[in-house]
C-alpha cells in the first residue's frame, strides 16, 4: 500500500472468464481444500468452430499462498446474479454477496432459487462435496439443474487490514487438464 490511507476489510480476488472452447456451454466449480476454482464443459462434446470436440479440457485457478475464502460464479447478463456494474457490486461479490445485497446461499443458483436451494449461508458455490460446512452434501451445476452458459467466477482471499506501507502477495497458478 503506497498510499497514506489504511484499509480495513480489504479483499484480494481474482476474476476468471475462461471461455473454454465454445464459451456458451461452460460450467464452473471449486474444490475448497485445494483452493481451486475451475471451468469445465457442460457436456462431453465442446461443439463449434472454437470448440475442443470430444473429451474437452478443464481450466482452473489455484491459490498457492492463501486460502480461498469465497468462490462465486455469475452469468454474463444483467440479472441479480449477473455481471457486476458498480464498485459496491464488485466488493459484495468478493464477500459472497449478490447485487441485491443478499448473501450467497447453499444449493440451487446460490441466490435462493433453483433445484436444491436452501437458506443456509455458504462461502463456496458448486464445491461438489468439498465444502467442510456441508459434509456429505453435493452441489454442482449439474445437481442444481443449470443450463451451461457463458460463466465467469470470482475467487477471493480472507479480508485483512492493508495499512500504509504494507505488502500483500497473492500467488496463483493457472492449471489445465484434459478429460480422460
Amino acid at each position: 500500500n503506497r498510499g497514506n490511507h489504511n484499509f480495513n476489510d480489504f479483499y484480494a480476488g481474482t476474476w476468471v472468464d475462461s471461455d473454454l472452447g465454445s464459451y456458451l456451454d461452460d460450467y464452473v466449480g471449486c474444490n475448497v481444500g485445494q483452493n481451486l476454482g475451475y471451468t469445465y464443459n457442460g457436456d462431453n462434446d465442446d461443439q463449434g468452430a472454437t470448440g475442443y470436440g470430444i473429451n474437452p479440457p478443464a481450466q482452473g485457478l489455484v491459490y498457492l499462498n492463501q486460502s480461498m475464502s469465497k468462490f462465486l460464479y455469475y452469468n454474463n447478463d444483467g440479472t441479480q446474479i449477473g455481471n457486476p456494474s458498480s464498485g459496491p457490486d464488485y466488493y459484495n461479490y468478493l464477500r459472497g454477496i449478490w447485487k441485491d445485497n443478499v448473501p450467497m446461499t447453499f444449493g440451487g443458483d446460490g441466490n435462493g432459487s433453483g433445484f436444491g436451494a436452501t437458506t443456509d449461508l455458504s462461502n463456496y458455490m458448486f464445491p461438489g462435496t468439498t465444502d467442510p460446512a456441508f459434509p456429505g452434501q453435493v452441489w454442482t451445476e449439474l445437481t442444481a439443474g443449470n443450463v451451461p452458459s457463458d460463466r465467469r467466477f470470482l475467487m477471493s482471499a480472507e479480508p485483512f487490514s492493508l495499512n500504509s506501507g504494507d505488502v500483500y502477495e497473492l500467488d496463483y497458478a493457472f492449471v489445465f487438464a484434459w478429460d480422460s
